[in-house]
């Protein structure tokens, strides 16, 4: 990714134009940014505004004719039995029709019915069929549904307390006369007021009122049915962007006053005010330019003059000055250049000099470290045999044990097999001499037949132990001793492992148990399997159990995916502390270096596994129970 100086102009009288610029038109730009939204907030919010006051007072006025008019029907059907009371019937109703016809007359009505509680009806003035249905909560009136020509009523229903109610129809000039264009909203500025279908109750000046459908896409009025009130800028149905501003009318039945101002009309001064605030932006980019360019020349031209000096430098005249008349700073700056200049040609001759004992010392310590490091190589080399020599040594080493375990094994079923045959022979020779003198009677004879059954099995039993000792012995030790890979039976390899590690075992309380699939088959290393079981038995019996501790160990097979196997050994000892578990398969690290360790039993054992066996090795120990070794290896080398 480049770096933004990247981005910068190469020359510096360039970069001193370009930086001038940023200061003088940042703070500029920024204000002028923050006045012109400030200013464009105001002017548009203000709009806005304006707009939704427009609303509000219609809807007032609104409210107010039509609680006056309902307020003016109630005091007459009140008062209207006491003006016709004691009369006869058909006086009474002519009565009561002249006194309606004078009250539509004044309120300037279209008809009036007057439903009395013997549910007799009086009607007045034009006769209109209108659904009446019950008002909602906070109604005062009603609209009869269009005729053919469009021309739609609105009636107010009065009661009174003796059930009578009265029936009102006027015409929608009324109401009209409310909506008319108000001057304040300019010269797109409508006002108008719709029921909640969607159909204009009042007629609009710019909106089509022809369709009598339901409002569709049309935001502001669907917000407005929900019983919102708000503006919003959004598109009328002309597709102009228009402000909106609506009132939900609980009055007439849920209906909406919407007043609407073209955008285009609102925000002009707007427009006014966005290109004064460009004329100034590019005024004042001019003015900063003019002044950029000024002062990055007066800058710059003293700085080219001490670059022209610079090159001759490069090129090596060092007896050249740099001239700069003046106190400024860049006059300053050529006189400490000049001063450099003089100390720069004093030391490269001393760098010469320093350079020719340099190269001296240094073909001097090249010597020295060749030297050095055909030693340390020599070394590495000896410390390499060393180590293997140290590695077959401890191979040998667990040989020797192996072999004098084994030799002391082996010598209680030979000697038990010797006495049984000493024991028989004498037995033969006593026998002998009683036939030669003729005194071998039945039960001498029968006497050392059982004699010779019972060392004669005795000795069969112990020469088979010994046999059973020494193959184990022999396979064991071959493996051990040797590199080859054959195919072998694991379960029952490891149990001639563990025969053979007898005799260590017997030694102390410490039970070792198998648990081993019986018909698991491997093409590996069995020498490598034997040295590995036999380091971790040693090592535990060694560092992980104190003298006469009992404990178990155990061994345990399981076959993996992958055609892979997975050994198991753990013990339940010491553990290993957390501090050394890092170390453990280093090698020449151990913990009994004064006990015979030598430190190389699990460094072989980590080799064996990685180099021979192509596995993996883990180890998990918590100190004070036991520690487990974990080999992942496969069941088959290629």
């Amino acid at each position: 990714m480049k770096k933004i100086t990247s981005y910068f102009p190469h020359s510096l009288k360039a970069r001193l134009v370009v930086l001038t610029l940023l200061f003088l038109l940042l703070p500029t730009g920024i204000l002028g940014y923050l006045g012109y939204n400030y200013l464009f907030n105001i002017i548009k919010t203000s709009n806005i505004r304006a707009v939704g006051h427009i609303a509000d007072a219609r809807h007032e006025q609104l409210k107010v004719m039509l609680q006056n008019t309902n307020n003016r029907a109630s005091h007459f059907i009140n008062h209207l039995s006491s003006q016709c009371e004691n009369r006869e019937k058909s006086k009474n109703t002519a009565c009561l029709k002249q006194a309606l016809q004078i009250f539509i007359n004044n309120e300037q009505a279209n008809s009036a019915t007057l439903y009395q509680p013997s549910g007799d009806e009086i009607h007045v003035g034009e006769l209109l069929p209108i659904e009446i249905t019950p008002f909602q909560n906070e109604q005062l009136v009603g609209f009869s549904e269009p005729d053919k020509d469009g021309k739609r009523l609105y009636f107010i229903v009065a009661k009174n307390e003796t059930g009578a109610r009265l029936v009102v129809t006027f015409p929608m000039n009324a109401i009209q006369q409310i909506f008319v264009s108000d001057p304040s909203l300019g010269a797109s500025g409508d006002v108008f007021i719709m029921d909640s279908k969607g159909f204009f109750i009042t007629q609009p000046r710019l909106l089509d009122t022809n369709s009598t459908s339901e409002v569709k896409n049309d935001h502001a009025m669907q917000h407005c049915l929900m019983m919102g009130n708000a503006e919003m800028l959004d598109v009328d149905r002309r597709n102009i962007e228009i402000i909106h501003s609506f009132r939900f009318v609980p009055e007439v039945g849920g209906g909406c006053i919407m007043a609407h101002l073209d955008q285009a009309e609102a925000f002009a001064t707007l427009d006014i005010l966005r290109w004064r605030v460009i004329w100034i932006t590019l005024g004042l980019i001019v003015f900063a330019l003019f002044i950029a360019i000024v002062v990055g020349r007066n800058i710059v031209k003293p700085i080219d003059k001490l670059c022209a000096v610079t090159h001759q430098i490069i090129n090596g005249n060092y007896s050249v000055s740099a001239v700069v008349a003046g106190d400024s700073e860049i006059a300053a700056l050529a006189n400490a250049f000049n001063l450099m200049t003089e100390r720069l040609q004093y030391a490269f001759d001393e760098l010469n000099a320093h350079q020719m004992q340099l190269e001296h010392k240094v073909g001097k310590r090249t010597a020295q470290l060749l030297i050095a490091k055909n030693e340390a190589e020599h070394s590495l080399t000896l410390l390499q045999e060393t180590q293997e020599s140290l590695v077959q040594a401890e191979k040998m080493a667990a040989l020797g044990g192996l072999v004098a375990g084994i030799a002391h094994e082996i010598n209680t079923p030979i000697g038990i097999t010797l006495t049984s045959a000493s024991f028989l022979d004498a037995e033969t020779q006593k026998v002998i001499e009683l036939y030669r003198q003729g005194e071998l009677g039945g039960d001498e004879l029968d006497a050392y037949f059982e004699i010779a059954q019972q060392s004669t099995q005795l000795m069969t039993i112990n020469c088979q132990r010994a046999a059973d000792l020494i193959q184990s012995f022999k396979q064991v030790a071959v493996d051990q001793t040797s590199d080859n890979q054959r195919e072998f039976n694991l379960k029952n390899y490891l149990e001639e492992v563990l025969l053979s590690l007898r005799p260590a075992l017997k030694k102390t309380q410490i039970k070792v148990q198998l648990d081993c699939p019986s018909d698991l088959s491997l093409l590996s290393f069995p020498g490598a399997i034997s040295q590995i079981v036999t380091n971790f038995i040693m090592n535990s019996l060694q560092h992980g159990y104190a003298d006469d501790q009992r404990g178990i160990i155990n061994l345990i097979v399981l076959t993996l995916p992958d055609d892979r196997i997975e050994l198991r050994y753990s013990d339940d000892g010491k553990g290993i502390p957390t501090e050394i578990q890092s170390k453990i398969f280093d090698p020449f690290f151990t913990t009994q270096r004064g006990n015979g360790g030598s430190g190389l039993g699990l460094n072989l054992v980590y080799n064996i596994v990685h180099q021979t066996l192509k596995g993996t090795l883990q180890v998990h120990s918590i100190e004070g129970t036991g520690t487990t070794f974990i080999l992942n290896f496969p069941r088959q080398l290629n």
